[in-house]
């Protein structure tokens, strides 16, 4: 069995994942401290503060995960839920993947959504490029309306590549990324952070076998987007014949005894006449090696 390198049934809250950004923290302290000093004069600017509180706090929100052992692994790269799995949508131009056939996994993330994007898969960035959005366009509630903060990431690992497009709102500072082209990175490496949600579009090869549907869950750097191409999801490769243990090695037919009926190769119909066949058999080999009657040690 693999030992995994961190182990966290030590932590007292083991389920407390979640986190804030100091910065997102202080701001949160300074929108409850403003909101407190004007709602002295009015009472209602009180309820401001709150209110631009808990949108700081919404856009500082995280959390640590745990992508999978597999190097080869593809995993969401946000939060959110799929609503779509296209074959017809136009691959960007911004990505500049190569002609090939691809499948596009559209994801759409809430506002409480984690503000983290991660490497879907191990490679390097050979593309990043970032769009600016409109401070008209407060929301994303179109993944294809104009003025939407954009950033388009190609990675690419060996023949394999994987092309990402997230958008979110315009106003403010929404959208930053954290990599540049030609960096390496890890699966589920952060390489940006997206405020308040937003959208995603995963494009990959559409050869590959996906592990997802429409109306799923997807946990960012955790969710298996694509099935492993190993035999063996546990050991990550095929299993050779030398690791096959000795319990599970194919059955032989056991010699039969003299007085064993033949019938019983018959495979029994019920449990309980499976029973009785073993019960009568036992009684058999007890009756031959018991001394016959009238005979003394």
């Amino acid at each position: 069995m693999k030992d995994f390198p961190e182990d966290i049934d030590r932590k007292r809250f083991p389920w407390a994942l979640a986190r804030f950004d100091i910065a997102g923290l202080v701001g949160a302290i300074a929108a409850f401290i403003i909101g407190a000093l004007l709602g002295l004069f009015w009472s209602p600017l009180f309820l401001l503060g709150i209110a631009g509180a808990a949108v700081i706090l919404l856009a500082s929100r995280h959390a640590t995960r745990t992508p999978p052992p597999e190097a080869d692994a593809i995993v969401s790269p946000v939060d959110g839920v799929l609503v779509s799995i296209s074959t017809h949508m136009v691959c960007p131009a911004e990505l500049r993947m190569d002609a090939r056939d691809l499948v596009c996994l559209r994801i759409a993330s809430s506002p409480a959504s984690t503000n983290t994007v991660h490497a879907p898969m191990a490679g390097e960035i050979v593309s990043l490029i970032e769009e600016a959005g409109d401070t008209s366009v407060r929301t994303a509630s179109d993944p294809d309306a104009g003025g939407l903060a954009a950033a388009y990431v190609t990675i690419t690992s060996g023949g394999s590549q994987i092309g990402l497009r997230v958008a979110t709102g315009g106003l403010g500072p929404r959208l930053e990324m954290q990599r540049e082209a030609g960096d390496p990175v890890r699966v589920g490496r952060v390489i940006g952070i997206r405020r308040l949600g937003g959208w995603c579009d995963v494009w990959l090869d559409a050869d590959l076998k996906l592990a997802v549907w429409p109306g799923m869950s997807l946990k960012a750097a955790e969710t298996r987007l694509v099935l492993p191409a190993s035999d063996s999801i546990i050991t990550g490769r095929p299993i050779r014949d030398d690791e096959i243990e000795e319990d599970t090695a194919p059955f032989e037919m056991p010699d039969l005894d003299d007085g064993d009926d033949l019938d019983d190769l018959d495979p029994p119909k019920t449990p309980e006449e499976s029973a009785s066949r073993q019960f009568s058999r036992l009684r058999k080999r007890v009756e031959k090696s018991s001394p016959r009657s009238g005979e003394e040690d």
